[in-house]
């Protein structure tokens, strides 16, 4: 996962800040316009002044409503995929401690498998990279962790698979 729960939390308060200040600040000018108009009307501003403030205030008040829209949708993401992880993390905790994986626990957990073409093979050792995309999370990133080494013939398997 890209943050942590904490991290995106706090992003997505901060994003709702700002979408509450940009809202804020286009009903301002809403106000600003109106008060422009009723100058306008009263002959206390010429034409091409008028003209000049009102393009100005509109053209603030689209670049504040696009910011706001891109905003929320992102703030809609993020609020979804905490969700996922959420719904995920509760689906890990009924099987902690499992030793046979069932089908039914991998069609609850993994979404699908890519396994690519082998990197390097010399006679019996290869490397194959293969990507796991968990239900409602994606891909976990592994490259920080240490690659686990292959299984020796005398390893005893920790989780079987049952079918």
């Amino acid at each position: 996962m890209e943050k942590s729960e904490i991290g995106q939390k706090q992003e997505i308060a901060a994003n709702k800040r700002l979408i509450v200040q940009k809202r804020k600040r286009i009903d301002e000018l809403d106000t600003l316009f109106e008060h422009l108009y009723e100058d306008h009307v009263a002959k206390k501003l010429n034409d091409d002044r008028f003209a000049k403030m009102s393009a100005k205030y509109e053209q603030e008040q689209n670049i504040l409503r696009d910011e706001a829209v891109a905003l929320e949708a992102a703030v809609s993401v993020c609020e979804g995929r905490l969700g996922n992880v959420d719904h995920f993390i509760t689906l890990v905790r009924e099987y902690v401690g499992v030793k046979t994986l069932t089908p039914g626990m991998v069609t609850a957990l993994i979404d699908k498998i890519v396994v690519y073409e082998p990197e390097i093979a010399y006679g019996n050792n290869r490397s194959q990279k293969v990507e796991i995309f968990y239900n409602g999370i994606g891909v976990i990133d592994t490259q920080e962790q240490e690659a686990t080494p292959p299984c020796n013939a005398d390893d005893s398997p920790v989780l079987t698979i049952s079918s």
